[in-house]
């Protein structure tokens, strides 16, 4: 399923005040009925989300970077898949093109491996990312140590 609305992103404030509308007119109603400040604003723009039910749409406006598509920045969603644990969680930008033990990758992991708790006998630092799937929204890593 897919979800198109328009978005016009305050500079100064807080992302939840952001005009939003069905339309571009809407959103550039809501503007011009500001008598001056839509200076504080950005350009409307068109936003699109895909979405495969109600929950999913739902969890990706609740989740760790909420409504993310709204974002200017990229997010990629990294999964950690079993050894030492099934994890995910999400990084900011784009990763170079994947090499074994790639030094970038490593920072992220053994950052989020020190963030959370798992059941191995080695440090954070042991972990190595040693191979990658890399799908639409991300990145899935299988670990070695």
């Amino acid at each position: 399923m897919k979800l198109v609305y328009w978005i016009s992103e305050i500079d100064d404030d807080d992302k939840c005040y952001n005009i939003r509308g069905k339309t571009k007119k809407s959103v550039v109603d809501q503007l011009e009925s500001l008598h001056g400040q839509d200076e504080r604003f950005s350009k409307p723009r068109r936003v699109t989300v895909e979405y495969a039910n109600a929950m999913d749409l739902v969890r990706q406006c609740l989740g760790e970077v909420g409504a993310q598509w709204e974002y200017e920045t990229t997010f990629l969603k990294i999964r950690i898949i079993n050894y030492p644990l099934d994890s995910e969680f999400f990084i900011e930008g784009e990763l170079p093109a994947f090499e074994y033990a790639c030094p970038e990758r490593n920072k992220y992991l053994h950052e989020h491996l020190k963030s959370v708790s798992y059941n191995a006998p080695h440090e954070a630092t042991d972990f190595s990312v040693e191979n990658i799937e890399v799908r639409k929204d991300g990145e899935d890593w299988h670990l070695g140590s």
